[in-house]
């Protein structure tokens, strides 16, 4: 859905640390930053199957084409 222009993500900053933390501080902090995001729905529509499955589709498509433009390039 984000990669669709549907919703966007919005991550929190990383953590600060103390010079001096140990792994198990290391650890739980950032356990606690991937664990979460703010979701921003862009498109109030989405409970529009046929809306929805459209713009999934169309997301689909561009990370298909982008995908294909870099594994092209590769193998330049």
């Amino acid at each position: 859905m984000d990669r669709a222009g549907m919703i966007r993500l919005h991550w929190p900053e990383p953590p600060d640390l103390e010079v001096d933390a140990n792994e198990d501080q290391i650890n739980e902090a950032f356990e606690r930053y991937r664990a979460s995001a703010t979701v921003e729905v862009i498109h109030g529509d989405l409970g529009d199957k046929e809306k929805f499955a459209e713009r999934f589709q169309q997301g689909r498509t561009l990370a298909r084409t982008a995908s294909s433009a870099s594994l092209a390039l590769q193998e330049i």
